[in-house]
């Protein structure tokens, strides 16, 4: 982490060094503000400026820039480096104010100011040096106890919000509802199914772009994944003949909000009394123990917290539920504990590893994984495994449609799906069969299609 925040602190400092450019572009005595008294009484006296002028600037500075600096420090700390901690929070940003504060001491007062004629005053020159002896112990000493007074100050605001934070399933929700849309539109991306039945076993409800999967047998139902906080979800479960209050248990592939928001702790609690599955590797960033990195490691998620039962799983434990047999399957590299499920041998709800594009299953998208080379060596083991005991399930993904085709599912195994590449529409010969394709020939008359084909959100 050390590594990440010196080079913040390298931009803090770059930002005062623009900031300082603007400023003198047209003459030093536009930053004459930060000169001593005499220097500033004898520009007046010059008439290069007034006392008003500078009291303007003066105030500028502090309600602009003062601000700018500190959001800059608390932004890079707890929005991108993660910190959750009051003592993780005040090292990070006294390390980044004092490399600042370097730059600023060493770089700008010491060579730019004293070395070079960029900010000579005309008429002043007899006033020189601008910073005195006395004036440079000042700042060397503010820039070490002011700094770690100020890095105090910062990590108690900033632990405070942590601990106030608005919950992540609802910022990642109106996050998908506002901005997701806009950055892969025009690409199919996501391609998600429109609610309805799969075949006689399997049912989706569609989100914005998530599907969230439920398995019937007998009398039942086992979900898996549990969406985003979403508002329509209960509406949807009842198109589908599913009541909220019969879910016991729930399979989670991975952490992220778009698979557990109806589990999380501010979700209206639907699922309350259900019990979690979700793999102990994968656990860990519930516990806090590591945090979720998506953007290719440029941006850290907030901490989910969930409130349900869980029952920790390992790579390739098998077990039962009402007669269901369910095996789960390590996947690390989009989360590092990502899981799928095969079920009864003949299902296999791959969450976010496979993505499906018109010719066939690539990894799944390379901006969003923690380790896009261990998301494909998983694919690879993944076809091994299924391979070696012959089976042929029905691959169900959490972002795209399915297939039962083998070969088309691991045809794009060694490929990433890029985020930034449109994508052309899937032709349809080479697609297999739709959701809403099954459904036309297991339920033939009218209104089915009104009923179960919607749009998402």
């Amino acid at each position: 982490m050390l590594l990440q925040t010196i080079p913040e602190g390298l931009g803090l400092g770059a930002l005062l060094v623009l900031v300082c450019t603007i400023g003198i572009h047209k003459g030093a005595v536009g930053m004459v503000h930060l000169y001593d008294a005499k220097v500033q009484e004898r520009c007046v006296a010059l008439g290069l400026t007034t006392k008003e002028k500078i009291k303007q600037n003066s105030l500028r500075f502090k309600l602009i820039c003062v601000p700018g600096y500190l959001a800059y420090v608390l932004i890079c700390v707890y929005a991108i480096n993660g910190a959750h901690t009051f003592w993780d929070g005040f090292w990070q940003c006294f390390v980044i104010l004092s490399v600042m504060n370097l730059i600023d001491r060493l770089g700008i007062d010491g060579y730019w100011v004293g070395h070079t004629g960029a900010w000579v005053i005309p008429g002043t020159e007899n006033l020189m040096p601008y910073i005195s002896k006395a004036d440079k112990q000042k700042k060397w000493l503010f820039g070490t106890v002011g700094m770690a007074v100020i890095s105090l100050l910062l990590a108690g605001l900033g632990a405070a919000a942590v601990r106030r934070k608005i919950p992540m399933s609802k910022k990642a929700t109106e996050f998908q509802k506002r901005e997701m849309s806009k950055m892969y539109r025009g690409k199919q991306i996501f391609k998600p199914l429109n609610t309805g039945w799969v075949d006689e076993r399997v049912a989706c409800v569609r989100e914005w772009v998530a599907n969230i999967f439920f398995y019937r047998k007998g009398n039942t139902t086992i979900m898996i994944d549990a969406g985003y906080n979403y508002d329509r979800l209960a509406e949807k479960m009842d198109w589908l003949g599913i009541d909220p209050q019969s879910i016991r248990h729930i399979l989670i592939t991975h952490q992220d909000t778009d698979h557990v928001g109806a589990v999380e702790a501010d979700s209206p609690g639907l699922f309350r009394s259900a019990k979690l599955y979700i793999g102990e590797i994968e656990n860990r960033y519930l516990t806090g123990e590591v945090r979720r990195k998506v953007i290719y490691h440029l941006y850290k998620l907030p901490q989910v917290a969930i409130n349900n039962e869980k029952v920790l799983l390992h790579d390739g434990e098998s077990f039962e539920i009402d007669g269901i047999k369910i095996e789960c399957f390590l996947v690390p590299g989009h989360t590092w504990g990502h899981m799928v499920y095969l079920i009864d041998d003949k299902y296999l709800f791959t969450g976010d590893t496979l993505w499906f594009g018109a010719d066939g299953g690539y990894s799944f998208i390379s901006s969003l994984a923690e380790s896009n080379k261990l998301a494909v060596k998983s694919l690879a083991a993944l076809e091994q495994k299924l391979q070696s005991r012959g089976l042929h399930p029905l691959f169900l993904t959490g972002h795209t449609g399915w297939t039962d085709n083998f070969e088309f599912a691991f045809a794009r195994k060694d490929k990433l799906c890029s985020p930034f590449q449109k994508r052309v529409p899937d032709p349809p010969r080479l697609t297999t069969p739709t959701m809403n394709q099954t459904i036309r020939r297991k339920w033939r008359g009218p209104g089915i299609f009104r009923l179960l084909g919607d749009k998402g959100g």
